[in-house]
């Protein structure tokens, strides 16, 4: 299976530089511009350096290794680094795809990540947004299940239309709960037990926080 991670622009604490290294393992490393930072503070060598580089400066790009390709487009365009750095990720037919984005920060650009979990081309892709505090998913009719993760926090939340919500093995176990997209009933469930399922009726974003 390809699999690829992409990091976008942000500040990765040096105490989990550790987990993000080990989240790169076997994957095709991509820089979203300034997801450079990255690679600089881990001393991790990235595949490919995409982005309008306003956010790197000549001095970063001279000191790019000779194995990092490096894709370069306008400052003025239509897609951010992170989606032109996604959409690359498609085009090379990465079955799996991980987005790394170390804080929320700006909340425009933070919607805008989670808006790239609804495009179309990825059906067959396993996509995410993850840091090393939670992980975000768009599920569709499907079930999810937990295994070993008891006391972590979970969120369901409903995209565009109602869906059904079933939990078990959780604080609050439900079946098949209507649940609309304006309704926050069903933010922050615990995991009680060593194995617990969501299974979702419909479409909504999934928030897993680690170990809370």
């Amino acid at each position: 299976m390809k699999s690829a991670i992409i990091f976008v622009h942000g500040r990765y604490p040096k105490t989990k530089l550790g987990f993000y290294k080990k989240l790169c393992r076997g994957k095709y490393k991509i820089a979203a511009n300034g997801g450079h930072r990255f690679f600089e503070l881990s001393k991790t060598v990235p595949d490919l350096v995409i982005g309008d580089f306003d956010s790197l400066n000549k001095k970063h790009l001279a000191n790019l290794s000779k194995r990092t390709k490096v894709i370069s487009h306008p400052v003025q365009k239509n897609k951010t680094d992170s989606e032109l750095a996604f959409e690359y990720c498609l085009k090379q037919k990465f079955s799996s795809i991980d987005i790394v984005m170390p804080q929320v920060g700006q909340p425009d650009h933070f919607m805008g990540l989670i808006s790239l979990l609804a495009n179309p081309e990825i059906r067959k892709v396993k996509v995410r947004i993850v840091n090393h505090k939670f992980e975000i998913k768009l599920i569709t009719n499907q079930k999810l299940k937990f295994n070993g993760c008891i006391g972590d926090l979970f969120s369901v939340k409903a995209v565009c239309k109602p869906i059904k919500l079933t939990c078990t093995g959780t604080e609050y176990d439900v079946k098949n709960l209507t649940v609309q997209p304006w309704e926050s009933k069903t933010l922050r469930n615990r995991i009680c037990l060593n194995q617990a399922t969501v299974a979702i009726t419909g479409r909504a974003l999934v928030f897993h926080y680690w170990g809370k």
